[in-house]
């Protein structure tokens, strides 16, 4: 399935929903000699759960206009919410309220499950973190909701006498349904920002995922602070034809890399490493970080991606050698953000990165950049 027809599928869904909801409210408001209808509210439900129902896509689409590199509207988060509101109103088309004991318990926690799950995955295409914290304020809104829910029923109908008898216990079934609801809302939206960090081994992947708790070190960064200093040291033995030598990451202390000039000139490399392979590496990873930044600022969510960097030395009119070209390649697995987004996004982090920065005068520096779907 493309993402133009998903996106698609899930605004028509959500539309559908919508107009299903609208059409009973208005029943239920207007059409007199309804029982089923009677003394629920149905005037405020029908100008209180409209809005609600549209809050998600207004709201995503006034930001979108501060912010034009925020991605199209998600409809299918948009979509669980507006089923929150149109099974609760199918409940009482089908009498299911008055019909069935337990339909009220159900309707708690499959409402609440609804309307908290298109919140949270709403949420999780934001930069929240740590985990944690996402799943915290899905279920707190929950808790928040569950109570202006009860508070809304007793100014409806339990004030004047109506279905007064068990009203206490009623509701403190309905909260602990609520937040029941939540809580699992909460753990599907975790393990659907999550599943693909479980699911690979890649060490780059999983920074990149994690990468929002890098906003603020690089937020400081562009500020002008001071970041830690990093050292690396060479030990050369020998002339530069006969000569090898080795790198060592000394502040990572990851390791030593043997280096050899004849090798450096070869194709294959030899097992050895050599200068232009590594400010490939530092090119790549520096790059990698700040695309991810830059996504988690335009309210994106970089589950992967996928760099490279190629790195070519060759003459220098003025002798000897210079690096000439760059290219770097990435491609990346985003939710919340459309091609466009995502390719100025990835432009601006090539012209942004300190390690672009601090080769500025390399002749050719290029960028394939490409948004793929998961």
């Amino acid at each position: 399935m493309d993402d133009d027809f998903h996106h698609r599928l899930g605004f028509w869904i959500a539309s559908t929903l919508f107009v299903a909801t609208v059409a009973q409210l208005l029943v239920g408001t207007f059409v007199p000699g309804i029982e089923r209808y009677e003394n629920k509210g149905f005037g405020y439900r029908l100008v209180l759960n409209s809005a609600l129902m549209l809050l998600a896509p207004v709201t995503w689409t006034l930001l979108r206009r501060r912010r034009p590199h925020m991605g199209p509207v998600p409809w299918w988060p948009c979509a669980l919410i507006v089923a929150s509101f149109c099974f609760d109103a199918l409940g009482n088309t089908l009498d299911l309220y008055d019909s069935w004991g337990r339909f009220d318990d159900v309707s708690h926690l499959v409402t609440w499950f609804l309307l908290l799950s298109g919140i949270g995955l709403l949420l999780a295409r934001t930069a929240v973190e740590p985990r944690w914290a996402l799943a915290l304020i899905v279920t707190g809104l929950g808790a928040v909701l569950a109570i202006a829910w009860e508070l809304g029923e007793w100014f409806t109908f339990i004030r004047r006498g109506i279905e007064l008898d068990g009203a206490y216990q009623d509701t403190l079934l309905d909260q602990a349904l609520g937040l029941l609801g939540a809580v699992l809302a909460a753990v599907l939206v975790d393990h659907r920002r999550t599943r693909s960090v479980r699911d690979k081994d890649d060490v780059a992947f999983g920074l990149c995922h994690r990468a929002g708790r890098l906003a603020s070190a690089v937020g400081h960064q562009r500020r002008g602070g001071d970041m830690p200093t990093r050292t690396a040291r060479t030990a050369w033995d020998g002339g530069i034809q006969d000569g090898s030598g080795e790198v060592e990451l000394s502040s990572s202390g990851l390791g030593t890399f043997e280096m050899s000039f004849p090798k450096r000139s070869s194709e294959d490399g030899g097992g050895t490493t050599n200068p232009e392979e590594l400010i490939a590496a530092a090119h790549s990873a520096c790059y990698s970080m700040q695309l991810s930044a830059l996504l988690g600022e335009r309210g994106a969510t970089p589950i992967t991606l996928q760099t490279s960097a190629d790195v070519t030395l060759g003459p220098d009119p003025a002798g000897g050698f210079r690096i000439t070209a760059i290219a770097l390649r990435v491609r990346g697995e985003v939710d919340g953000i459309d091609e466009n987004g995502f390719l100025e996004a990835a432009e601006e982090a090539k012209d942004t990165c300190p390690v672009s920065k601090a080769l500025e005068g390399v002749d050719e520096m290029t960028l394939d950049a490409a948004l793929e779907t998961a």
